[in-house]
């Protein structure tokens, strides 16, 4: 609800963060539709998307893989989770200690109250900002997230089964071959296997209860 002398000042300091839906309906005084159009459009089109897309395809990006690969620097780690379910979030933010702690760079995005979602604007504003070597989630794979560039890899800790990666009937397309799969047990590697995800890109690891293991 916005009203007063600071209803301008509110809509720029909330919409500006990106981490708000789209408005579909306004219900009351319909000028103000002509008073928020304006800013949130200029909001929304200040998202980096080409720079992004840019730097995924470009050398500078492969040459910090190749360094990743021959070990030579740690990969930047973006990890992504929701506040709607505590043990999702908490696993998230244990994962992401795990991360920082082997000596990566980490970013944790989660919603800071009840009305906001990680829009894929806001997304994609992270992306500019942090430039992530991989995306890491949990029981989500590339496939809750279609609008990330396909040169950066996916890693799915399976843990749950959660849609789409449950509904949809085969991940060939959905996936790349840098996408990654780390499930808790034998079954979700089978199910991942039945969905066309290859050998090469899927490996069990259970989570162990002592603390010194799992870090």
């Amino acid at each position: 609800l916005f009203s007063g002398g600071e209803m301008d000042r509110r809509i720029g300091e909330i919409f500006s963060t990106l981490l708000y839906p789209r408005l579909h309906v306004i219900l009351g005084n319909t000028q103000l539709a002509e008073r928020l159009a304006g800013p949130i459009a200029e909001f929304r089109s200040a998202v980096p998307r080409d720079a992004v897309r840019t730097y995924y395809q470009s050398s500078e990006f492969q040459q910090r893989q190749q360094q990743i690969a021959r070990g030579e620097i740690y990969p930047r780690v973006l990890v992504r989770t929701c506040r709607w379910t505590t043990f999702l979030k908490y696993c998230s933010s244990d994962f992401e200690k795990a991360f920082r702690q082997l000596g990566c760079q980490t970013r944790y995005l989660i919603e800071k109250n009840d009305a906001q979602y990680l829009s894929p604007e806001y997304v994609w504003q992270q992306l500019g900002d942090f430039r992530p070597d991989v995306f890491f989630s949990i029981s989500h794979d590339r496939a809750s997230a279609p609008f990330l560039p396909r040169e950066l890899p996916y890693i799915c800790y399976m843990q749950d089964r959660c849609g789409p990666l449950q509904e949809l009937p085969s991940l060939k397309e959905a996936i790349t071959g840098q996408d990654l799969f780390i499930c808790l047990c034998r079954v979700y590697s089978q199910i991942l296997g039945e969905k066309g995800v290859p050998d090469r890109q899927k490996f069990i690891m259970p989570v162990p209860v002592e603390e010194t293991l799992f870090y």
